[in-house]
């Protein structure tokens, strides 16, 4: 709700990383990933991945997508292709992405990402504000993100960070 009410103000990045551990595979000559839930964990984590790079990282055009797998409770290429038809996403290139060369290397930028976080990362979601994260900003992403980026926001305040919205 906070995205579709925010979106104009809202620079978004989503890593879908997690808990994972990655190791290079010399004979294979590729990243290996270990998810925290397991291979239909890394199997989403990779199609997110793609579908993001396959929009050019517009958050405005991947965020409905990773939303919709997110809140399936399907595997994660079932949802995928739910969704790519509702989302009028491009599943095949996107599989293609995942099952190729290409999308290793771009959840490897995913895991370099979420490495290099400083603090650390001990738990997801772990928010980031404006680059930032304490337990302050997770709390209140939590409990109302709506307030959260209205009240950080330095520009012209949008309608829905009216107090009645909020």
């Amino acid at each position: 709700p906070t995205w579709q009410k925010l979106s104009d103000i809202i620079d978004l990045s989503i890593i879908p990383y997690g808990n994972a551990e990655e190791r290079w595979d010399s004979s294979k000559q590729q990243w290996l990933f270990n998810c925290q839930h397991g291979a239909d964990e890394c199997l989403g984590n990779m199609i997110e991945t793609c579908a993001i790079a396959s929009v050019q990282f517009d958050a405005k055009k991947y965020f409905p997508f990773i939303n919709c797998i997110e809140e399936s409770e399907e595997l994660p290429s079932e949802a995928a292709k739910q969704c790519a038809t509702k989302f009028q996403t491009d599943y095949d290139s996107i599989m293609e992405c995942v099952n190729g060369p290409l999308g290793n290397t771009l959840e490897h930028q995913m895991a370099l990402q979420t490495n290099a976080l400083s603090p650390p990362h001990q738990y997801v979601p772990w928010v980031t504000l404006n680059g930032v994260h304490t337990e302050k900003i997770q709390t209140e992403a939590n409990e109302n993100l709506l307030k959260l980026i209205c009240d950080t926001y330095k520009g012209t305040p949008p309608p829905a960070c009216s107090s009645e919205e909020q």
